[in-house]
């Protein structure tokens, strides 16, 4: 949260990844509190994640990234 209004702060175009894809809750959480858009899907591995994402306002930009969607997480 610190860093994301830092961002706010610098008028920064967007906050890339900010939390473990998994942690959807404080994805919701710093999507309310920043105006930074927070976007997330670079390490979202399956597709059918995504509806919960928008359903709970969980990012506010959206990457699918083709070639990550069917790997499994390393890790």
């Amino acid at each position: 949260m610190e860093v994301g209004r830092l961002l706010d702060e610098l008028h920064f175009r967007g906050y890339e990844d900010p939390l473990p894809s998994t942690d959807l809750d404080g994805h919701v959480e710093l999507c309310r509190a920043l105006s930074t858009p927070v976007i997330v899907g670079e390490f979202v591995f399956s597709v059918y994640d995504f509806p919960d994402y928008i359903r709970r306002g969980a990012g506010d930009v959206l990457r699918f990234v083709v070639d990550n969607i069917g790997a499994s997480p390393v890790g």
